[in-house]
């Protein structure tokens, strides 16, 4: 784990030791995914308690967002320390821990955001700010109780805050005192003999000293017991007898790699965040795309319809019209004819041949012409030279309808 001191600890100490984020000049610094991430693993050991140490001159306030969040959200109870101080988004994270500790030598600082580069002249550019301005105010006085205008105020004119301070307005919960810190081995032995406290002290000190001393160092040239050396140059991959400076150089060279890892990681999510990013406007451009032909598609869809139903509606209307013109003709023709009594004025018969005309207007007309007048009945002679006798103009009308439709049937 990158920040978390000794993970098999029942109380792991988080630390938040240097910038928040990545910067243009100091690189990465404490990365709020990876912080996060680390921190919700402790939070899945069964942890009694996560303790957050922080010294920190703040950072980048999106990465101090996901901090917080895992701070707040943890089911085992996490409670942060200020053991210098927490300026800035640093501040802010400082604010979410289950108990808020400071050392009686710790200062907050809170201020507005601001943009890096100095370009506030961009209108998206100063309502980010702002939107992050107000959800900051939110995030200090949920936690503190202290009046919205009071954060306001104190975020606007950059306030230092010292631990005293701090705990009076509700912006820390305790505060420790360093005096008490530390003094295990000091001032522990009463006067001897009545001589001078401090210098019977002081020896007191410096024989406690040499106890310890003799403790850690078992020969001349080997600075930690040798059970201790064997266990960390094994741990190294190193020589049973290598040197302090070896083992040195092993841990830098392990903090090196671990650098190097954690800049490479960063790098890669950075990267694979631009690719997704990418990936999601081209994606957005061709939905947005094809949403824009569907459209066109469908106003197309709908012209068509509107002018297939008009040329319906007109081929329609023309059918009709043809269809009354043909009737109209038929029958003024049929009529005509009905008065000339070539045929019997009789409303089934006209319409009949109506209907013939109708169906063949020349071949009716041609066959009505041949027929004899009848308007007094006279009957028409037998013996037409094939065996065929016609009684009147009726039956005579009778067959030459059959001749039309024999006409016109194939």
């Amino acid at each position: 784990m990158l920040y978390t001191v000794d993970p098999t600890a029942d109380e792991p100490i988080m630390l938040i030791n240097k910038h928040i984020g990545f910067d243009e000049q100091e690189g990465p610094g404490i990365m709020g995914d990876l912080f996060q991430n680390e921190l919700l693993q402790l939070d899945g050991l069964g942890k009694k308690r996560i303790q957050v140490w922080i010294n920190s001159p703040g950072g980048v306030v999106t990465d101090g967002y996901a901090i917080y969040n895992a701070i707040l959200k943890s089911n085992t109870p996490v409670d942060t320390t200020c053991v210098g101080i927490a300026a800035s988004i640093a501040g802010v994270v400082f604010q979410a821990g289950r108990r808020r500790i400071m050392a009686d030598y710790g200062i907050l600082m809170y201020h507005n955001p601001f943009n890096p580069t100095g370009n506030t002249n961009d209108d998206d550019g100063a309502k980010m700010l702002e939107a992050m301005r107000e959800s900051i105010v939110t995030m200090v006085c949920t936690r503190s109780n202290m009046p919205r205008a009071e954060v306001e105020s104190m975020m606007h004119r950059t306030t230092f805050i010292e631990a005293g301070e701090a705990k009076q307005v509700g912006l820390c919960d305790e505060v420790e005192t360093s005096a008490n810190e530390n003094t295990q081995y000091l001032h522990n032995e009463k006067p001897i003999n009545g001589t001078d406290g401090n210098t019977t002290h002081l020896v007191s000190y410096f024989r406690q000293c040499n106890n310890i001393l003799n403790q850690l160092y078992t020969t001349k040239n080997n600075p930690l017991p040798m059970h201790a050396m064997l266990k960390i140059t094994a741990q190294l991959g190193l020589h049973d007898a290598a040197t302090e400076q070896h083992i040195a150089d092993a841990i830098k060279s392990l903090q090196n790699k671990a650098y190097a890892a954690e800049t490479a990681l960063i790098s890669a999510n950075r990267k694979a965040d631009e690719e997704a990013r990418a990936s999601n406007s081209a994606l957005e451009k061709l939905r947005a795309d094809m949403d824009d032909l569907n459209n066109k598609l469908n106003a197309k869809q709908k012209e068509y319809e509107d002018c297939k139903a008009k040329l319906d509606a007109l081929a329609k209307d023309q059918a009709e019209t043809e269809e009354q013109s043909k009737e109209e003709k038929a029958k003024n023709m049929v009529t005509q004819f009905a008065m000339q009594g070539r045929i019997k004025n009789d409303a089934a018969v006209v319409n009949k041949w109506v209907q013939l005309a109708k169906f063949d207007f020349d071949g009716t007309r041609e066959m009505m012409e041949t027929l004899p007048l009848n308007k007094e009945a006279v009957k028409i002679p037998t013996g037409h030279g094939n065996g065929e006798s016609f009684t009147n103009s009726i039956a005579l009308s009778a067959r030459v309808m059959n001749n039309i439709k024999a006409r016109k049937t194939p």
